[in-house]
């Protein structure tokens, strides 16, 4: 009997990952489906206070040439928002989006729409005849170069760059960007999002099967429990172990570094 309830309390734990990396997948879903046609809100006549931890980030900036353009936040589902200050270079040429996460993505746009971003510390590696989303983990400076870089090289075949010089002009760029770029910018996240999910739903099928084979066993023994706890934490353990690692197989997608 003391094997049969520590498969319980290994089953519960089981089940315990598998909701909660169920229920990270559907916030990641729910975000994803409605990006596009989400817009963010001018937020910088209330002039938030800059949180200790994000100042270093803003002094480095400055150091690079990039001034304050204003804060921007978006309504997410949930009853939750996110936040960005925005920076743009003295040529206008490029802004930067960071997030109170510290998360920073310097960002250009060319008269035809075609995007170039660079993120630091993490981001995507997306390369499209349109759209490129590269990562640069060693530093502020190299990924500002680094877009510099994929600048001129994007700039041969598509023109000039659009220049942001307001939240306005921002907030007109954001609009094209969510439309014409963010399902390709959130695949990673929309694919690691279903496979959670996924790994959640198999969890509630199995314990389902469970509890009917139970009801239709003999349940005057206690065999047919010790057998279906025994075969639950054999189906359970798989998927509650990749539903654990899931979120960092997807971090470790975000940071790797771009060649230059």
């Amino acid at each position: 009997m003391g094997i049969y309830f520590f498969e319980l309390l290994v089953i519960v734990i089981l089940l315990i990952v598998l909701w909660n990396r169920g229920r990270g997948g559907i916030d990641t879903l729910l975000i994803r489906f409605g990006a596009a046609k989400r817009r963010s809100m001018d937020v910088s006549g209330q002039e938030i206070p800059v949180p200790p931890e994000l100042k270093y980030t803003i002094e480095a900036l400055a150091k690079l040439g990039f001034k304050r353009l204003g804060e921007v936040q978006v309504e997410l589902p949930g009853k939750r928002t996110s936040f960005s200050r925005l920076f743009v270079s003295k040529d206008q040429k490029v802004f930067v989006d960071l997030a109170e996460s510290r998360i920073l993505l310097f960002t250009s746009v060319f008269k035809d729409d075609a995007v170039v971003e660079t993120g630091f510390p993490v981001g995507e590696n997306i390369s499209g005849k349109n759209f490129q989303s590269h990562t640069v983990t060693t530093g502020m400076e190299p990924a500002l170069r680094h877009q510099r870089a994929q600048l001129e090289a994007f700039g041969k075949t598509h023109g000039p760059v659009r220049k942001i010089k307001t939240i306005p002009d921002y907030q007109v760029w954001e609009a094209m960007y969510r439309r014409r770029y963010i399902t390709r910018k959130m695949l990673r996240h929309t694919i690691l999002g279903f496979f959670q999910l996924s790994l959640l739903g198999y969890g509630i099928s199995a314990l389902l099967a469970a509890v009917v084979y139970w009801l239709g066993s003999d349940k005057a023994t206690v065999d047919p429990l010790i057998f279906i706890t025994t075969v639950l934490v054999g189906a359970l353990t798989p998927a509650a172990i990749l539903a654990f690692l899931s979120p960092f197989f997807g971090d470790w997608g975000s940071r790797r570094n771009a060649r230059e």
